[in-house]
């Protein structure tokens, strides 16, 4: 079998492509797991949008929140991926009716981030 030096190389810019469309997501999933025993405060979602990334067949919601921290103001984004236009449509709409808090790092409370999942009951 003989596979043409294009095709491959078609092959790995796809991949390439793939992964750093993911890479957002992982990179929250990592700040979220770190953030699981941090102090936590209410939030008010400033603004939120739905991007469509056609080749992955992806919606992405983005959900710029901000905070106080003993009285300083603090921001953050959330953003998360659907496959279905609804889904994220949906998780946008619940976020905006009943904002979950953010988790801080105390250190630095400038470091977020938020988790509507596990933090729902936080409210």
């Amino acid at each position: 079998m003989h596979i043409h030096g294009a095709t491959v190389f078609t092959c790995y810019l796809y991949m390439l492509s793939w992964l750093t469309s993911l890479a957002p997501v992982r990179i929250q999933w990592l700040q979220r797991w770190r953030s699981r025993h941090w102090p936590w405060a209410r939030t008010t979602i400033d603004g939120g949008a739905i991007e469509h990334f056609a080749r992955q067949g992806r919606f992405r919601p983005t959900v710029v929140y901000s905070y106080s921290v003993d009285g300083e103001a603090y921001g953050g984004v959330y953003t998360e991926a659907f496959t279905r236009k609804f889904a994220a449509r949906d998780m946008l709409k619940s976020v905006r009716e009943l904002p979950p808090p953010a988790r801080y790092n105390a250190n630095n409370p400038a470091e977020s981030a938020m988790d509507p999942y596990r933090d729902a009951t936080l409210r």
